[in-house]
Formats: C-alpha cells, structure tokens, sequence
C-alpha cells in the first residue's frame, strides 16, 4: 500500500509540492473571499449608522431653545380639545417643529418613562402623504437610528388607514413583523377596532373611529393632510341625541379582506401569520 501511494504520487516531496501548487493556487481566491467579506461588513456597519437628515436637524437644537415651540404645540393641543367640545366644524394644523419641541421638551420631562430603556430621542417628520417616525436606539454593538415611515389614509369619515411602508436601522431595512404583532396586541388590549390589508405589498391598519354613545359628543374626523412641514385634521362635532341607538361596541378582526368600495384602493387580504 506504501508502494502504491508513493508510485502514484512519486514521492512525499511531490506530494508537498503538489499541495503547495494547489494552496498557491487558492490563496488568491481565498484573499479576494476575505476582503470582500470585509467590505461588505464595512458597507452593512455604514449603512446602518446611518442617519436621515431630518433627524440630525431636529436633535440638533437645545431644549431650550425648543422650550417656546413645545409650549405652542400644547397650546395647539388644548385649542383641539377645546374645539371638540364645542358642536360645528373645526380644523386645526400641527407643525412638525413644534410637535419635535415637544418630544425634546415636556415629552421628556413628563412622559419620557413610557419608553423602553434602549429607546430615546424620538422625532418625526411631515412630507407629503407621508410621516416618517425616529428615534436612537441602543443596540448591543452600537447606537442606530431607527425609523418608520408610514402613510394615513382616510378611506371613509371615521375610518383611518395607516400604511407602513418601511422600517430601517440606519439605512439598512427591517422587517414590520413584530411591529404588526404588537399593534395589534395593543389595539385588541384597547379595544380598538382594527383589521388588516395589503396595498402595494405594505400592510395597512384600518382603524374604526368610533363617534361615540347617545348623549355624548359625536367627533368626526372628516379629512386629513400631510403636507411638508405641517399635519392638519378637519372634522366636526355634534351631540348625539339620548334617544339614539347606542353603538354595539365592535370586536376586534384579525386579517380579513377589507372589501373597500370602489373608489378604495385597498383591496388585498393581508396574508396569514
């Protein structure tokens, strides 16, 4: 068997050299393999530090020089309020400067408890149709950016769509699963009608508002716009009267088809799981 091996090959010393051709031969590819994998965990570090511009803008600025904008955005708060108990129609506009002061300012100071411990300074930024959500997040290797862009839509007077439309750590993109879940999760805790579709392979939330019990104040929200910089809401009030046939509180539907009607565009169930 010795023999056979060594005729074969020759000898030990051509076994050497002819291994030694073979690594020759493969280290250039195993080199290329390397730099390449290193390139790519370098493009994928990169790519999720990355952080949008809206959100370098908006953490920019102190508290104190927000302070005023925050206390204008509560001041907005109570004029809504105010109008909502009054019967007609009102209309009122947010601005994302001052809805960011307010998250940077009295947000922080009063309520910034509610946010899990790896979570911190959340923005937002108003585009057309569009919202875009922020906020640091403290991951085991580094600090990204995480953010959510999402769409409303008012299919129907008190019925609300949110399409989300991407998630990403920095650039890189994340999957919505578990966002669904816990969405849900909390719309069912509340109480909350809620159900599920599909428009353009984004899955959309379509949330009944509803008006509200005989006797009380009835709040119709009746537009909604998004425009650069500004978020604006239209509807108006009325007094429900006490002989009206109370509302049977709805139960919650998990992914069904939303049959819209024909001037909807949203039309797919969103798939099971």
């Amino acid at each position: 068997m010795v023999r056979a091996v060594g005729k074969r090959w020759g000898s030990a010393k051509s076994l050497r050299e002819f291994m030694s051709r073979k690594k020759r031969a493969w280290l250039p590819w195993l080199g290329a393999t390397l730099i390449l994998s290193g390139m790519l965990c370098g493009l994928a570090f990169r790519s999720a530090r990355h952080v949008p511009s809206f959100y370098r803008d908006a953490v920019a600025l102190s508290p104190d020089q927000q302070r005023p904008s925050s206390d204008h955005f509560l001041q907005r708060i109570a004029d809504l309020v105010s109008a909502l108990q009054r019967e007609g129609h009102w209309e009122i506009q947010f601005a994302e400067q001052d809805l960011n002061a307010w998250l940077a300012v009295d947000f922080l100071e009063n309520h910034g408890t509610v946010l899990p411990s790896q979570v911190t300074t959340p923005r937002v930024h108003f585009s057309p149709g569009r919202t875009t959500w922020a906020c640091e997040y403290e991951a085991p290797l580094a600090t990204v950016v995480l953010s959510l862009a999402v769409e409303p839509l008012l299919v129907a007077e008190n019925e609300l769509a949110l399409k989300f439309v991407h998630a990403r750590a920095g650039s890189l993109p994340l999957p919505l699963g578990r966002l669904l879940d816990e969405i849900s999760r909390a719309a069912r805790a509340a109480g909350v009608t809620l159900r599920w579709s599909v428009h353009d392979g984004a899955p959309v939330a379509v949330i009944n508002l509803t008006p509200g019990s005989p006797g009380e104040w009835a709040y119709v929200l009746s537009s909604l716009s998004l425009e650069e910089g500004q978020f604006t809401l239209s509807g108006h009030t009325s007094r429900i009267p006490p002989e009206a046939v109370p509302t049977v509180p709805s139960t919650l539907v998990t992914n069904p088809p939303l049959n819209p009607n024909k001037n909807s565009t949203l039309a797919d169930p969103l798939p099971e799981g």
